[in-house]
């Protein structure tokens, strides 16, 4: 009995644990909430046959919900939304081979014209050149400056994204060059990836490998410029979620305090 009860506690503050860092995040560009998965434990029967009784429960694993959040407008023209399934591609930290994903396309432009994550990270994409497109991805730079025709210095004065992650960036007032475009990601099983905290994620043998396209292939999504993904969490969703692991929490602690009692006074 003492270890039902036991299991009961553990499932609520395992589920109490998830609804709290989903609050915490409510506010955080492209995070995704988690959702706890539970399944009944059993007892096993010594004799192959006869019906196992049931021993509470028990803690599966957190599955993480990538469920399109709303997008809110910022009309910044370097905030990014992926409508669809797409991941932005990250160059990693130093010392790690394989690219980071995020959902966040909150991107900053730093004095080199890197296209970056707010703690340095470069958005990967594939370059522009005199015969096309790069195959291979590569962090993109946007140049302040270049020159015309005439050999004459002009300043970048705009820069557009376009649905297809292209990026072209005006000088002057009409000479347009297109720079790059960016890379999405998506995976067969994007649940099983892992995180690694501020939503960046990493592949693993469960999610797949990444198929990497842009917002002009079928199953990647599209760019939405000047706009961010919100969250995907739902505060009334999780305060209710919240609710009933604290009855679950609460109940499971009266019949382990009833429990204890009882041992005592058979005791003696």
């Amino acid at each position: 009995m003492l270890g039902i009860i036991r299991s009961g506690i553990n499932v609520a503050q395992h589920e109490l644990s998830l609804v709290s860092n989903n609050l915490a995040n409510a506010k955080t560009t492209g995070f995704k909430r988690s959702a706890g998965r539970f399944e009944d434990q059993y007892s096993v029967a010594l004799d192959g046959i006869t019906p196992a009784t049931g021993m509470g429960s028990n803690i599966s694993k957190a599955s993480r919900m990538h469920s399109q959040g709303a997008l809110i407008q910022t009309d910044g023209a370097l905030d990014l939304s992926v409508i669809g399934n797409g991941m932005f591609v990250l160059g990693p930290p130093a010392g790690i081979n394989k690219p980071y994903y995020t959902r966040d396309g909150s991107i900053n432009l730093d004095a080199k014209g890197n296209l970056l994550t707010s703690d340095g990270l470069p958005y990967l994409g594939k370059i522009q050149t005199e015969n096309g497109l790069t195959k291979n991805l590569s962090a993109i730079n946007i140049p302040f400056s270049t020159k015309n025709d005439k050999g004459e210095d002009l300043l970048v004065s705009n820069i557009k994204v376009f649905p297809s992650g292209v990026i072209e960036a005006t000088y002057g007032m009409k000479t347009v060059r297109r720079i790059g475009q960016l890379a999405l990601a998506r995976f067969a099983n994007p649940s099983e990836l892992k995180e690694l905290g501020t939503n960046r994620f990493k592949e693993t043998d469960k999610s797949g490998v990444p198929l990497i396209g842009s917002g002009d292939e079928d199953g990647f999504g599209k760019f939405q410029a000047g706009s961010i993904e919100s969250s995907n969490t739902d505060v009334t969703t999780e305060l209710t979620t919240m609710i009933k692991a604290q009855q679950l929490f609460s109940g499971a602690s009266k019949l382990l305090q009833t429990e204890v009692e009882m041992v005592r006074s058979i005791m003696g």
